[in-house]
């Protein structure tokens, strides 16, 4: 996806699901008082192609986004999936309520229905089971200043009738509390907010890649001939590459997704930790700009050139993606970015 160009947003298609869904509940719905079988939210369908915002906080993340365009970009000005947005909205739009509950703060721990505060860490990084127990999602919708949602989304319900079940929700500010028919389609992390795959090269298509400092730089180049292999072109003298190391770079390189994403700052880039070259002469190099100690992930600026014209189009591309941005890699994969020679060598 091409970051600049959002594309269209299509929330039009939520009215289509809303009608088809509420109908089918209508159906199914036993109208015992005013309320059962009601839409949670009845203005939301209406309202979808109108959104300028939306903000979302957990006990582990919060993302904050706003209309760009036909879509919706973060605070950092990195798109946001179009069909995330739209799941969520849709989802959001054909709650159907199906009986009251508590009026008790002291009881919205049981739902998980307490307020989740502002500021809790984005990146998806885990917090404390006791930071989470009893805490719900909050997710708001707005047109301009003006809140079209406001909820507390808490636990599952599965006792509730129909495919998708149940869930306890409040709205923002109020003690009362609802078992709601239908379920709320939230990313589990702010990366699942994004196209976040930055990297998708093959070892097939790798020429050489470069990692560490200079005093301890591992240099792996394709040797000559067709096999499609890399091999550790400057061992240490007594030295075995672990053939295994070889293939977790190689893994890492072809499957490269980011945790968070914001605007690149003004931190001297420095050395690169790595450098890959592919076959068609795309030059990519990763800087280690910032550390999260608490987690050992690490902060990445992308840079890209391409050394002949085979390269244009793979190297506008990433370009797009990630000029004016910095990733956050999970430290799995950040084990990996900072790899030196000794590294990639057999430890027996």
């Amino acid at each position: 996806m091409n970051p600049r160009a959002l594309g269209v947003l299509a929330l039009v298609t939520v009215a289509a699901v809303v009608a088809a869904v509420n109908l089918q509940w209508q159906r199914d719905a036993v109208l015992a008082d005013g309320r059962r079988g009601e839409l949670f939210v009845p203005g939301l369908t209406a309202r979808t192609n109108e959104l300028t915002a939306l903000t979302v906080t957990t006990p582990g993340w919060q993302a904050d986004f706003r209309r760009s365009g036909d879509g919706f970009v973060d605070k950092s000005g990195y798109p946001v999936r179009l069909d995330t947005v739209r799941d969520l909205v849709a989802s959001l739009a054909v709650l159907v309520t199906e009986e009251a509950k508590t009026d008790k703060p002291a009881r919205h721990a049981e739902l998980d229905l307490l307020e989740p505060q502002p500021g809790a860490p984005s990146g998806g990084q885990p917090q404390p089971a006791a930071a989470k127990a009893g805490v719900g999602k909050r997710i708001s919708l707005r047109v301009g200043e003006q809140s079209v949602l406001d909820l507390v989304i808490g636990k599952r319900e599965p006792s509730v009738g129909g495919t998708r079940g149940g869930v306890y929700a409040r709205r923002h500010g109020d003690d009362a509390t609802w078992l709601l028919r239908g379920a709320v389609d939230l990313p589990a992390s702010r990366a699942a907010w994004f196209e976040n795959r930055v990297l998708a090269v093959p070892g097939t298509d790798i020429l050489s890649v470069r990692l560490g400092p200079a005093q301890d730089q591992a240099v792996l180049e394709r040797p000559p001939g067709d096999e499609p292999r890399l091999a550790l072109s400057n061992p240490p003298e007594g030295g075995e590459p672990d053939p295994a190391r070889i293939r977790q770079l190689l893994q890492t390189l072809a499957t490269l997704d980011f945790a968070d994403v914001r605007k690149a700052g003004d931190t001297p880039a420095g050395e690169p930790a790595l450098t890959l070259v592919t076959l068609e002469g795309l030059q990519v190099r990763l800087y280690i700009v910032g550390r999260e100690a608490k987690d050992k992930s690490v902060w990445v600026r992308i840079e890209a050139d391409a050394a002949s014209g085979k390269a244009g189009e793979a190297l506008a591309t990433l370009r797009e993606r990630t000029q004016g941005f910095e990733f956050l890699f999970s430290a799995q994969d950040a084990a990996v970015i900072g790899w030196s020679r000794k590294n990639l060598l057999s430890l027996g």
